[in-house]
């Protein structure tokens, strides 16, 4: 007798990412429904140390045109400090998301986007495929015993 195989149901698939029944493969790493406790969007500022590094740069140059009293390094660190203001403005403009798994071997990031809605999408697919898989009722019955 042949076996009849039944189809994974798929939740979600695109950009890279598939959500089944029974695993997510994000980044072309499979990860099991069945080890995720919960999955959550992270935000992360992204670029941070960069317009730290500009910044800081731009006072040390700073304080070296003012001491020894050449304009042109004046004019080159306040231009490298607005330079490394602008980027930290901008890191905080556009947040990186982060799928974040939870799992009994602890928290894994495995997919970032700059695009909420997408990272969105994904974990609701998550959700559907974890509530199903441990067959939750989200209906409340009023049934009485």
């Amino acid at each position: 007798m042949a076996e009849e195989k039944k189809e994974e149901k798929i939740y979600y698939n695109s950009g890279g990412v598939l959500v089944s029944e029974s695993k997510t493969i994000m980044s072309g790493k499979p990860y099991y429904i069945a080890d995720i406790q919960s999955v959550s969007i992270a935000i992360s500022v992204k670029r941070m140390r960069e317009s730290f590094i500009l910044g800081g740069i731009g006072i040390l140059i700073l304080i070296i045109g003012l001491i020894t009293d050449v304009s042109i390094l004046w004019i080159l660190s306040i231009a490298l400090i607005g330079l490394g203001i602008f980027h930290l403005i901008w890191a905080y403009v556009k947040p990186e998301y982060y799928v974040k798994i939870n799992t009994p071997q602890g928290n894994i990031y495995p997919y970032s986007s700059d695009d909420k809605s997408f990272i969105d999408e994904i974990i609701d697919a998550i959700n559907e495929a974890i509530a199903e898989t441990q067959n939750i009722n989200t209906e409340f019955s009023d049934e009485t015993e």
